[in-house]
């Protein structure tokens, strides 16, 4: 720190001049600056906090066995970087590190594992009566409940996934139910379009294919579906 001696003209200013406060206390006078501004309602600060509440309900729903391996490399850093500290690096903070540095280099990379899941073809996609694929989107007119799915992706009972998908069009009320089974979870939009996400648990018995239920039977317009399973194994490359 800096020792300065002030003169008598400069010990008896007071206020402000552009960014610079000057001011006295029971020390003396001293001078500051003003810290720069920055708007917590920006649209970057609220991304922000946007990926933060991803990434702890990832962790909250991730499976124990997942966990434990955030657990293990979190040591492995600490003892790499010769300060190891037991807890001073829990695999909670060390996740969310990893999971915020990606989610702010590379806007939410984290795996998709729907294919052809902004509706550039039919490829990929099996489709009951009333649901139509075309001009990148796929849209369902028929007044019954039906579904449409890639029966390629079979899912594990009680594994929960980050689910998402954009509603451009609708014409009630609805839910999109996301696997399949006697009683799916689904994302309820309302009247709503827009992009709607949720954390879903595939609470069904046996391996469930990854699909899209109209439960409501309404006309609707998708694009862009997005399924992520939330069980993010730590990468070797984080060392």
């Amino acid at each position: 720190m800096a020792n300065i001696e002030f003169t008598a003209l400069i010990s008896e200013i007071r206020g402000k001049l552009d960014d610079v406060v000057f001011s006295r206390n029971r020390s003396g006078p001293y001078v500051r600056t003003l810290g720069g501004y920055t708007d917590a309602g920006s649209a970057a600060q609220l991304q922000i906090r946007e990926y933060m509440s991803r990434g702890v309900q990832f962790w909250q729903r991730m499976q124990p066995a997942t966990r434990k391996a955030w657990q293990m490399q979190a040591i492995r850093f600490e003892q790499h970087m010769n300060h190891f500290r037991k807890g001073t690096h829990a695999g909670y903070n060390y996740f969310l590190h990893y999971f915020m540095k990606r989610c702010i280099a590379d806007g939410f990379p984290f795996n998709n594992i729907v294919k052809n899941s902004g509706f550039d073809s039919q490829a990929n996609w099996s489709r009951q009566a009333g649901w139509s694929i075309a001009g990148g989107k796929a849209t369902h007119t028929l007044s019954a409940e039906s579904y449409i799915f890639q029966p390629a992706l079979k899912q594990i009972r009680y594994n929960w996934f980050h689910v998402q998908l954009d509603v451009d069009s609708l014409s009630g009320s609805q839910v999109f139910a996301f696997f399949s089974g006697a009683a799916p979870t689904g994302i309820y939009t309302g009247n709503n379009t827009g992009t709607f996400s949720a954390f879903l648990q595939c609470v069904h018995v046996g391996a469930r294919e990854i699909l899209i239920r109209n439960l409501n039977n309404i006309s609707c317009t998708i694009d862009n579906v997005y399924v992520c399973p939330v069980d993010i194994p730590p990468p070797a490359d984080t060392l």
